[in-house]
């Protein structure tokens, strides 16, 4: 598996963001407009939103097989191109680390947000965004081979059914 290094280039101010991805730069160009389009906040999620995904341009910068190397080139790229915030979109210095959760902050967010619904509104934006995407091949057969084999309890094959039987108006 090999990961590129990317940056992605604001056409007018000259403004970059530099990340790592495995799933290759066009992928994640998606995800990163699809974020933005969903309203997920971030220096890059928000000039995406403010400016439109075609006053962007993406380049790819260097490919490597190993993650330690990409996440140091990303560092590197971050700090010679000027990407950190305000020079740039990176909020961050690079690299994969990030932050660890807790399992005590992960059970805070989990209790936080018991109960809560999306809006209709948000709901369908989420839609919309989805709707008509073009999923990897390989993406589904590795999905489907998690499944295979999977064995479902009962209450979960009775609820399958249950729903099925819904949706075909069978019952209510």
């Amino acid at each position: 598996m090999s990961w590129d290094i990317y940056v992605i280039t604001h056409i007018a101010t000259g403004m970059k963001y530099v990340g790592i991805s495995r799933v290759g730069m066009g992928r994640r160009w998606q995800g990163h407009a699809s974020r933005a389009r969903i309203g997920v906040p971030g220096l890059l999620y928000d000039a995406i939103r403010a400016f439109g995904e075609e006053a962007f341009t993406l380049q790819k910068l260097r490919t490597t097989i190993c993650r330690e190397k990409a996440e140091m080139l990303e560092r590197r790229y971050i700090v010679d191109l000027n990407c950190i915030y305000p020079g740039g979109f990176n909020s961050r210095e690079g690299g994969l680390g990030g932050f660890t959760i807790t399992e005590t902050t992960r059970k805070k967010l989990r209790d936080s947000h018991l109960g809560q619904h999306q809006s209709q509104e948000t709901r369908s934006r989420r839609g919309d965004a989805l709707r008509g995407r073009k999923r990897d091949p390989d993406m589904i057969e590795r999905s489907a081979a998690k499944r295979r084999g999977a064995k479902r309890s009962m209450e979960f094959r009775e609820a399958c059914r249950l729903r099925a039987l819904r949706q075909h108006g069978r019952i209510q």
